[in-house]
């Protein structure tokens, strides 16, 4: 079975705020944190696939949603934004697929930038397993993690968190933060809340065997930039900058996005309203 027109939905997972980058716009999620000369990874990936006719829905609470709609209300306007004070990725990704109106939904960690194009992976694939997950060769975050069995595609070891390698009969990975997984079946999954989708509650989907990983090529890293140093290096260098999110497809080859609009104060929050949104200067 293969996927067709109106079977998708994405979900991006964008709650939690700066609390590992100690920045004056800590208040701020990590994942609407500009790169400079380009809008965050989210905004792209939202853009993109609202030009597909995909529906997106975006989980976040009330104060991100609320600075969400003030930076990019053209993009609000199309995108459900779930608010709740939720807590653990796998309730914050529950609350997502439950406002999905399709078959499938595709899972994509809002501050990560992967280097494939996601839209031609899950057209591509070959829908055997109720949770399908992209993997790459190799990452920059954890390094070949994950034991993908080479014959049926089934994901057999889940290293992340515990730093454990896969046998040598299985071919390792490692893990985008992307995964494509059938509404019905992960609806009908139990599980408590405050459980994290990448500690808690896949591996234990790997060990049900309800897990098929795709390796896709790849000429660079996963780039994930929820520390510091990740978001300094993607903010000082240019050209890095570009050739990951043109190798991620989100930017024409050769093509420099203009300034978004930023806000500089993101702290300025009182009575459930910005104070100070600027574009181009502080105020």
């Amino acid at each position: 079975m293969r996927l067709g027109r109106g079977d998708v939905s994405l979900v991006l997972l964008a709650g939690g705020y700066n609390n590992r980058m100690r920045r004056t716009d800590r208040t701020l999620p990590k994942s609407l944190v500009a790169l400079h000369d380009v809008p965050p990874v989210m905004i792209l990936l939202t853009q993109r696939f609202i030009r597909d006719d995909v529906q997106v829905v975006v989980t976040c609470d009330a104060q991100a949603a609320e600075t969400f709609r003030v930076l990019y209300p053209q993009v609000a306007r199309s995108v459900k934004i779930v608010e709740d004070d939720f807590v653990g990725t796998g309730r914050a990704l529950r609350m997502g697929v439950e406002a999905a109106r399709s078959r499938w939904v595709l899972v994509a960690n809002a501050d990560t930038i992967v280097p494939v194009d996601l839209t031609a992976w899950y057209r591509d694939i070959d829908l055997v397993a109720p949770v399908h997950q992209l993997l790459v060769p190799r990452s920059v975050q954890n390094s070949m993690l994950i034991g993908v069995d080479p014959v049926s595609g089934a994901v057999r070891h889940w290293g992340e968190g515990t730093g454990q390698s896969p046998a040598c009969r299985l071919q390792p990975a490692s893990s985008t933060g992307v995964y494509l997984v059938n509404r019905s079946s992960w609806l009908a999954w139990q599980y408590s809340d405050g459980l994290s989708l990448e500690s808690d509650i896949l591996p234990e989907a790997v060990s049900g065997g309800l897990v098929h990983g795709t390796i896709a090529p790849s000429s660079m890293p996963v780039f994930d930039y929820g520390t510091t140093e990740r978001l300094q290096e993607l903010q000082d260098n240019g050209r890095l900058r570009h050739d990951l999110l043109a190798a991620a497809h989100l930017v024409p080859k050769g093509y420099r996005c203009p300034p978004p609009s930023y806000i500089y104060e993101p702290m300025a929050i009182s009575s459930g309203r910005l104070l100070s949104a600027a574009s181009g200067a502080p105020s």
